[in-house]
């Protein structure tokens, strides 16, 4: 063999060398890619469960300040009860005749 096949040899041999670490970094990335697009496919579902959450919050929020409310109006007619039934029972010790 000649130089220039020599030199041919060498060079075609470090070529596949290169190809072959090129096709190794391709398969990596590609690898990397199919977990990225998990990841983008678990953040989206992870969103929508937080906004379904949000709203469930919200909901949960409107039914305490009702019930709140609730318990405050009958708080309010209790005491307004009270004081009637304190009326009532002070007219009715009045008009008591002591034998």
């Amino acid at each position: 063999m000649d130089n220039f096949e020599q030199s041919t040899i060498s060079r075609l041999s470090a070529l596949e060398e290169k190809a072959k670490h090129t096709n190794n970094k391709i398969d990596s990335l590609e690898e990397r890619t199919n977990v990225i697009g998990r990841i983008a496919t678990l953040v989206e579902q992870q969103v929508e469960i937080n906004k379904d959450s949000q709203a469930q919050s919200r909901e949960q929020f409107s039914t305490l300040s009702e019930m709140s409310n609730s318990l405050k109006n009958l708080s309010k007619s209790y005491e307004k009860l009270d004081n009637r039934v304190e009326i009532l029972e002070r007219s009715d010790s009045t008009r008591k005749i002591d034998p």
